[in-house]
């Protein structure tokens, strides 16, 4: 069982103010005139609403790049001078490895403004090492993601019953173990034909910063082979009817939903994560899910159970791992049963809403 926490009495008035400086994700984590602008309105409106609705609480999603980082430093240090509460919610899974690779100024600025923050909400409880010797361990908090499960509730699926369709959502990128799954996929279809492969998503890039979110050799792999790995990549999804694949582009609302409910296997094989809402997307649609072991994964979900975790950067687990589900329907039908159930039972979006009220109220109240 997932941990519970009852709000307590109260509540809250939310003043919104979008700290999103950028909409193409080309540019993002870049430092440009047209930023520096854009994060100035952006300053100018949190500083308008600090003043005139006094909020005792500030809450900001935390970045885990150079830019980003400094962006959220500036309210964090304008939130603590002006004596407001700070929450940070950290949506990721790599903010030690930012932290580790960054250079000694950006590590001190780092330090400095986690010194001021009052909390630290994680995905999971195997999450919050990241923050170890930058928060107090007291001070950091565990928020699952959550979903509108009921939502999922009227989903009906509706998969081919003469072919086994694995679906991926998510950025078209190397880290995200998309280029294995390609090639885990092409070796399956040779020996079912009757697989098909939909999958959704931004297109990959060849830039350096796909490999921040990898580490070790696997970094090193990636960088030395990059345009290779990128140029297979863009080949694939250009040619994707060939394989039986289908490339739906972006995907939201119904076109997801439709994507959901045509599926039988959910794949995402990525070599870091926090908790990827795709993920838990799939479980609320009733899918089987093949993953890795990272982030909150682990600690969610079951082997066998819910889902067959595989080991990050490896075709070969990837394939057999796939396999056995591509060969047994009655197994794809108890763990996306056990995967719905579980959404609906501990990751409802109105218990997380609870949760995340009950640590604004603690985190009001810490110091009286």
């Amino acid at each position: 069982m997932l941990p519970r926490v009852k709000s307590l009495d109260g509540s809250f008035r939310i003043v919104h103010v979008s700290s999103n400086i950028r909409k193409e994700n080309l540019k993002k984590g870049t430092l440009d005139f047209e930023g520096l602008v854009a994060f100035l309105k952006v300053y100018r409106k949190f500083l308008i609403q600090l003043m005139k609705s006094r909020p005792k609480l500030v809450y900001l999603p935390l970045a885990s790049g150079k830019i980003g980082f400094l962006r959220d430093a500036v309210i964090i240090w304008t939130s603590a001078v002006l004596r407001r509460r700070i929450v940070l919610h950290y949506h990721g899974g790599n903010f030690n490895n930012f932290y580790g690779k960054s250079a000694s100024w950006l590590k001190k600025a780092i330090t400095i403004s986690l010194r001021l923050v009052d909390t630290v909400i994680v995905l999971g409880q195997n999450l919050g090492f990241m923050f170890e010797g930058l928060v107090p361990k007291e001070n950091i908090r565990v928020l699952y993601n959550g979903i509108d499960a009921e939502g999922y509730k009227g989903l009906q699926r509706h998969p081919s019953n003469s072919k086994v369709t694995i679906l991926f959502m998510g950025h078209l990128t190397y880290p995200k173990g998309f280029w294995h799954l390609t090639k885990a996929y092409c070796r399956l279809r040779e020996k079912y034909p009757n697989m098909q492969f939909q999958f959704a998503g931004a297109l990959p890039e060849a830039t350096g910063n796909v490999a921040e979110f990898l580490s070790g050799s696997d970094r090193e792999d990636f960088q030395n082979r990059m345009g290779e790995i990128t140029e297979e990549t863009l080949r694939f999804i250009k040619d994707a009817d060939q394989y039986g694949a289908t490339y739906l582009g972006f995907v939201t609302g119904k076109a997801k939903m439709d994507a959901l409910a045509r599926a039988d296997i959910f794949v995402l094989s990525s070599f870091t994560e926090g908790f990827p809402m795709s993920v838990l997307e799939a479980m609320a649609a009733g899918l089987p899910v093949v993953v890795t072991p990272v982030g909150v994964l682990p600690e969610i979900l079951k082997e066998g159970e819910n889902c067959l975790f595989v080991k990050a950067g490896d075709a070969d687990d990837l394939e057999a791992k796939i396999e056995i589900l591509v060969r047994d329907e009655e197994l794809r039908r108890r763990m996306g049963e056990s995967n719905r159930e579980l959404a609906i039972r501990e990751l409802d979006i109105k218990l997380v809403a609870e949760n995340l009220v009950h640590i604004f109220e603690e985190t009001v109240s810490a110091r009286g």
